[in-house]
């Protein structure tokens, strides 16, 4: 799933996804003059290993029987994520978190 717009003076893009191994990965990228007046690039990547998605479904609201990834769409897309770092990484679910920034 991909969200992916232009707000003010910012392009975002949003993504999650089980990768390969069956761990969720949220990725994120923001272009513009969001946090200055100097264009940036920030660049971000939260991971949650497979064997911890079972309690961050439940962190994230969902049924057991619901795909993260739904639970995602569904209640945390239409922000760009607003929140969602800050709930996995504050939780005691095991995560890494990688950040990057840059001039653009």
């Amino acid at each position: 799933m991909l969200q992916d717009r232009q707000i003010d003076r910012a392009h975002w893009r949003f993504s999650a996804k089980i990768d390969d191994k069956g761990d969720f990965v949220i990725e994120g990228q923001v272009i513009g003059r969001v946090f200055s007046d100097d264009a940036w690039e920030h660049e971000w990547e939260l991971r949650v290993e497979r064997d911890s998605v079972p309690a961050l479904l439940v962190l994230l609201g969902g049924e057991p029987d619901q795909d993260v990834l739904d639970v995602v769409e569904a209640h945390w897309l239409s922000t760009e994520g607003a929140g969602l770092e800050e709930l996995i990484t504050g939780s005691e679910i095991p995560s890494n978190l990688e950040v990057w920034d840059r001039p653009a």
